[in-house]
């Protein structure tokens, strides 16, 4: 299986080039703190489905975990 910290890792390799590296790491880093976040919200009872969906599912989710 994936392990979505290899996204971190690639981030900062990726930070210390041109521009377009720079851009890919933002990029690499968010889609890595998203799949953590992703998968920690299921491990808490979440449903979050695997589509376009998944996105705000994360964000609605810790939302309101943090309200809670």
């Amino acid at each position: 299986m994936f392990n979505p910290r290899d996204f971190l890792k690639t981030a900062h390799r990726l930070a210390a080039g041109d521009e377009a590296n720079i851009r890919t790491s933002i990029g690499r880093a968010y889609y890595s703190a998203f799949l953590i976040a992703r998968e920690w919200l299921r491990t808490q009872g979440w449903t979050i489905h695997d589509d376009t969906r998944d996105h705000m599912g994360v964000q609605l989710g810790l939302k309101q975990l943090k309200a809670g």
